[in-house]
């Protein structure tokens, strides 16, 4: 935890892997007063571009205590 204190990370990969955190893969997006309904399928169309055909791995997370 002191490092991690001490680091700049630049990322938030940096930040996570600093933490010792594995990474769940989550996205996360607020809606507010002022969205709307093509706010939202926006996103929904960027995350189904970017994310659709992605291949799934272990990337970033943290390895398994005794592997």
């Amino acid at each position: 935890m002191r490092a991690a204190a001490r680091a700049r990370p630049q990322t938030m990969d940096e930040y996570v892997g600093l933490l010792g955190l594995p990474s769940g893969g989550a996205l996360r997006a607020s809606v507010g007063l002022a969205s709307n309904v093509e706010d939202v399928e926006r996103f929904l169309a960027f995350v189904q571009a970017t994310y659709a055909d992605r291949d799934a791995d272990t990337g970033g997370l943290a390895p398994r205590r005794g592997c």
